[in-house]
């Protein structure tokens, strides 16, 4: 249709036919508008000279130098001379008199700031460019059809087209940067769109445009991407939004309201996020890019009450690897959120099959599903998914939980896409954390079975209630890969848990996941569980013979602010290698290899009631076992010394509340405990009345003697390691999450001293790691600190001996102690509780 306009605007004759109208042909595939084009019949008139100008101002005639082509702003402003940009002359088939001519135009028209000369269409020919700049100066520059101004691009001589190959991958403590940068200034700025859930919606299609730019840009690198800023506000503005009307007519099902089909921020704020993201590379970091924004964005909007901490990358990866997908899988996610596993599961076939794109892309519309009740989140899934290569088509908005309010909220649920016991793959990562509820009564109509094992009337965790319709949801014979907290395969308050799971659910596999892969957002400890559901039978159990593969890497690639993390030579300084032991070891898994791998039996896991990879990690008790075998003696379980009696076990006496703390004597935290030394802080004192009710005993002191061993038991990374009361420092109150260990008399050669020796070796600390797991974001070691081996004395002569510098320390202590409050006591000057703490009757 423009051709034929093209061809009846133009004058007769070969220069207007071969020549003119090839030109405005190109000029229109570089973005500008036929209706901002003057040429052919109705050609632009220069004015010869300045009075002739004046004569064109007054709406007079006057005489001119006509042009074959002129290029205005806008459509609107065609015509007006005052917004005309360049100009194209074709008639010279001279350079050099082509020169003159222009620089002559650009002298008569005040505003022109390029002249173009040009006498081939061919995108090879050579043309001259003459600049001109605020002062009037000229630039002449050769250049060639194909450098043709993109519309509102720079016309600067230093002017760089925005080529695709030229778009830098940004890291990502760029992207939280930016993003942030980016919230910053549609907050202070933006006056169309204030609340902030439209913001970070108006924000995402932005990021989903230049998604859609940067993959139009991949398929010829050399050709300027489309997602750039004009020379002004208002231009760019302009022209970002006809790109936007374009993009969702291209993805019809992903922008359905009239929201999601407009670009509402005003001119100035789409040009400062189009100048800031423009010089990026999206496209090969795709999911990470939606994630990330998504992360910074959705954290201001306050969604973290809501639990939505997203999974990095690398945990999505090691995930994908250890569940070895198959063409016959059918997948889904119920908590997709901005659908990093399912985008993964498809990056992942197309690397697997390179040549098969067509079919994995077929692939992708019949095997992935995915389910989240964030609108934003699942609108960002579907245009990731279809700008990376489709299956998009079963990403859906909706509750995968409360399946009883689907016939009235999400009829779309009800299909047999979405029916119980279809899918084979099921990966997820719910939002987990004690505040998150569902009712009891709500989960009783959606037909959760876990409502079954808690007190009735009692609210069930959402992280729960998602891992039970995951389990409903899977095919017999199906894997679950699920992050959940390993509080849950641990503590005694979730006992439920793992009694629902033993009915239904086998582990295959777990991996730890370092706490940096989600401290940016919390500090819940999780695992990856991957889990195989049980046939009607369980003719897929085998308890007696099958094991769980446990992996136990220290590492994910990235620090817990987001960014990567490398690997540390021995020389202290860090290469260029990714830190990410999880993926190595998952890829590991997936060729079958089990090396840095533990296979516990699945008995184990339920005599010992613990599934968290930590606790199978024989490896941190390698070091005491060589220890052992050097110095030939037997071991003996801390268990097996209360057991026998030759210690005692206490725990600690309570915390007194912060307003309480304004007496005499030390309240000792967790943190106190350090260098196998209790430091009292002056401003943790209590009253001696207080004291003696936390206490508990019938003389009003307290119940601890000169030489025990106190170690933090919970909400400490320092769970194992002791310090010892020297006399006079008995009277003190103790926080609960400590516990005391007192040596009776024996004959073996245990003493006080030889206890701390021995728990002060390095091969024994290391056993500690294996015992103290996480409840939810604290360090717990419950009972399992019994499970500790000490060196059993070879004799009472030999435990003395190795243990004489411990006891020559702390009785040298004890002495020194006395001897400094005695003096400090007796002068005219008082002094902090950390000076005067001491009970001179108890030495």
């Amino acid at each position: 249709m423009l051709k034929k306009e093209i061809a009846n605007r133009l004058k007769e004759g070969p220069e207007q036919q071969l020549v003119v109208g090839p030109i405005v042909e190109r000029l229109l595939s570089c973005g500008w508008k036929f209706e901002q084009i003057i040429f052919g019949k109705n050609e632009w008139k220069i004015p010869k000279t300045p009075s002739e100008a004046s004569k064109r101002e007054k709406g007079h005639s006057f005489d001119y130098f006509p042009v074959d082509i002129a290029v205005f702003e806008s459509p609107e402003t065609c015509g007006d001379y005052r917004h005309l940009i360049f100009v194209i002359e074709c008639k010279q088939p001279n350079i050099d008199v082509g020169l003159q001519q222009l620089e002559t135009y650009l002298s008569l028209e005040p505003h022109v700031q390029l002249g173009i000369w040009a006498n081939n269409p061919d995108v090879s020919s050579q043309t001259l460019f003459v600049y001109k700049d605020s002062k009037g100066l000229s630039y002449p520059k050769k250049c060639t059809i194909k450098d043709l101004p993109l519309i509102g691009a720079p016309l600067s001589p230093t002017a760089v087209k925005l080529n695709f190959v030229d778009l830098l991958i940004p890291t990502k403590d760029t992207l939280h940067k930016t993003f942030s940068e980016l919230l910053d200034t549609v907050v202070a700025r933006d006056g169309n769109v204030t609340r902030r859930e439209e913001q970070l919606d108006q924000l995402c299609n932005l990021i989903l445009l230049k998604l859609d730019s940067d993959k139009q840009g991949k398929i010829d690198p050399n050709i300027e991407v489309y997602f750039r800023a004009f020379a002004t506000e208002q231009g760019t503005g302009k022209y970002i939004k006809e790109k936007f009307e374009i993009f969702i007519q291209v993805y019809p099902d992903i922008f359905v309201t009239q929201s999601d089909q407009e670009i509402r921020f005003d001119d100035s704020t789409i040009h400062s996020v189009v100048e800031k993201i423009s010089k990026f590379n999206f496209i090969d970091i795709g999911a990470d890019t939606v994630s990330i924004a998504f992360q910074v964005l959705r954290s201001a909007a306050l969604k973290q009450e809501e639990g939505q901490y997203f999974t990095p990358k690398q945990v999505i990866q090691s995930a994908i690897k250890l569940m070895n997908l198959q063409l016959d899988d059918i997948i889904i996610d119920p908590a997709c959120g901005t659908g990093g596993f399912l985008i993964q599961s498809l990056i992942e076939m197309k690397d697997r099959y390179p040549d098969r794109e067509k079919e994995i892309s077929r692939w992708a519309q019949l095997h992935i599903y995915g389910i989240d009740k964030d609108a934003i989140g699942i609108k960002l899934t579907k245009a990731i998914m279809q700008i990376l290569g489709d299956g998009s088509a079963h990403c859906v908005r909706g509750d995968s939980v409360l399946t009883h309010t689907w016939k009235t909220k999400y009829p779309h649920l009800l299909t047999n896409s979405f029916k119980a016991g279809r899918f084979t793959k099921i990966f997820t990562n719910p939002p987990f954390g004690a505040p998150l509820k569902i009712k009891y009564s709500d989960a009783k109509k959606a037909g959760l079975s876990i409502a079954n094992y808690v007190d009735v009337g009692k609210d069930i965790e959402l992280g729960l209630a998602m891992f039970n319709r995951c389990c409903d949801l899977l095919h017999e014979h199906g894997r679950l890969c699920i992050v959940l907290p390993e509080t849950y395969f641990f503590s005694p308050s979730y006992r439920y848990v793992r009694d629902w799971v033993q009915e239904r659910l086998k582990p295959v596999c777990v991996a730890n996941v370092p706490m940096d892969a989600f401290q940016g957002f919390c500090r819940a400890k999780t695992n990856l569980y991957i889990f195989e559901k049980f046939d009607e039978n369980k003719s897929n159990l085998d308890i007696e013979n099958d094991t769980v593969t446990v992996l136990n890497p220290q590492t994910c690639g990235i620090y817990k602010n987001g960014s990567d993390r490398f690997v540390v030579d021995s020389t202290g300084k860090r290469t260029d290698v990714i830190d990410n032991e999880l993926f190595r070891l998952s890829c590991k898994y997936l060729e079958g290899y089990r090396q840095g791998m533990f296979e516990v039996p699945l008995s184990m896991t339920y005599k010992y009631d613990v599934l968290v990879p930590r606790y199978y990690d024989y490896s941190l008790q390698a070091p005491f076992e060589k220890l052992q075998k050097k110095y030939h003696f037997e071991s003996i379980s801390i268990g097996k010394l209360c057991e026998d009696g030759i210690i005692t076990v206490m725990n600690g006496h309570g915390s007194p509340s912060n307003d309480l703390r304004n007496g005499s004597i030390p309240y000792v935290k967790v943190s106190d405990i350090r260098n196998m030394r209790i430091n009292v802080n002056p401003t943790n004192l209590i009253a001696l009345e207080l004291a003696q009710k936390f206490w508990r005993t019938s003389d009003g002191k307290s119940n601890l003697q000169a030489w025990d061993l106190i170690s933090p038991s919970r909400a400490s990374s320092n769970i194992g390691e002791f310090a010892m009361l020297v006399p006079g420092e008995e009277q003190i109150v103790l926080t609960k999450e400590v516990f005391v260990i007192r040596v009776n008399e024996n004959k073996l050669g245990f003493t006080p001293f030889y206890l701390l020796w021995a728990l002060s070796l390095v091969e024994t600390r290391k056993q500690w790691q294996r015992v103290t797991l996480m409840q939810t974001n604290r360090e717990d070691v419950g009972a399992r600190y019994k499970e500790i081996l000490l060196p059993k004395p070879l004799s009472p002569e030999w435990a003395e001996n190795v243990s004489s510098a411990f006891k020559k320390y702390f009785k040298g202590l004890a002495d020194a102690k006395k001897n400094f409050v005695l003096s400090t006591s007796s002068d005219e000057f008082e002094y902090i509780a950390s000076v005067s703490a001491f009970d001179s009757d108890n030495t």
